[in-house]
């Protein structure tokens, strides 16, 4: 069989592709910019068929489609930050747009579209039933993926037989500076005082490979599936990373005074120095709910165990 994977040289798709290799399960073609960075894929890159192209380039996507059996789609801009609102809305959406109808014209056996929790409604215990909600704190990914989900299902309705899955914070081995990753770094580098109150939902992405091959290869059209390993208070999580670093854990939670004046400080931060925001309000009010989601369709669906938060950290920074 034939696979054609957007976004492979990222922490989802290396690993995706990594599965799919080891496994024997085909060949793997993939997308790639001219800058593109192989550190993710660095001991598979050589078995890969490399098209160059970014996800807005037909020819290139058409030249991987129309050689493949599968389709998985995991290419997308991450950011809470609106200044990135029109390359998300280029990527994440039209991007998408131009994928789910390419694999629909070349008649494919099947397209996994990797979305996220972000497009799923929140709720105390949110599942796939879970409408997302045009909410004011929502942030500019979470509008992009709900836009490329829809994409999707207009398709599916058009003929299209995919699947998608909203996975929630992934954690796996991988590029600190990209994704989910992104909080190891700020924790080993910053001395943190603060931590924040709400939930921290998240995923080894090993299991969420797993998931979605299995998805790919199943009999289901037309379904989404979260795909969410556990949940923790932010607290536990940072304390946990901390102990790993040899660092003190902050003992403080955030307070709403204490927010805004973070927000300040970074928007000074980055005008002086001329680099992008870390922080957004969108990200902070983020960090401060209290979310919980459902992963028990797909649990079931597959008889499914996903690994502890304890394993995946042992296994993602050692």
């Amino acid at each position: 069989m034939n696979y054609f994977i957007t976004g492979c040289t990222g922490l989802v798709g290396s690993s995706i592709a990594r599965e799919i290799l080891d496994g024997g399960m085909g060949h793997v073609v993939a997308l790639k910019r001219h800058s593109s960075s192989f550190e993710n894929v660095q001991d598979i890159h050589e078995k890969i068929e490399w098209v160059e192209g970014d996800i807005n380039c037909l020819e290139a996507l058409s030249y991987g489609i129309d050689r493949s059996d599968y389709v998985i789609h995991a290419a997308a801009i991450v950011s809470f930050a609106k200044r990135d609102l029109a390359k998300m809305q280029r990527v994440n959406i039209e991007g998408t747009r131009n994928v789910v109808e390419l694999a629909r014209k070349a008649n494919i056996k099947k397209l996994c579209h990797i979305s996220s929790i972000a497009a799923i409604g929140e709720g105390h215990n949110s599942d796939e039933s879970t409408m997302w909600d045009d909410l004011p704190h929502h942030s500019p990914y979470s509008l992009t993926k709900t836009l490329a989900e829809w994409e999707v299902w207009r398709a599916m309705e058009e003929g299209l037989n995919a699947v998608i899955v909203n996975p929630s914070a992934v954690i796996g081995k991988g590029n600190w500076n990209n994704s989910s990753l992104k909080m190891f770094q700020f924790i080993k580098e910053k001395n943190i005082s603060h931590y924040p109150t709400g939930t921290f939902n998240f995923i080894d992405n090993r299991d969420l490979s797993t998931l979605c091959i299995e998805l790919l290869h199943s009999d289901i059209y037309s379904e989404r599936f979260i795909i969410n390993g556990g949940s923790l208070k932010f607290k536990e999580v940072i304390e946990k990373v901390c102990l790993q670093f040899g660092k003190k854990a902050p003992k403080k939670p955030f307070t709403d005074g204490f927010l805004q004046t973070l927000l300040i400080l970074e928007k000074l931060r980055s005008i002086f120095l001329n680099k992008k925001p870390m922080l957004s309000k969108s990200l902070l009010e983020t960090l401060q709910r209290d979310v919980f989601y459902d992963s028990s369709k797909v649990k079931h669906l597959f008889n499914f165990t996903f690994r502890s938060f304890d394993e995946t950290l042992d296994w993602a920074l050692n």
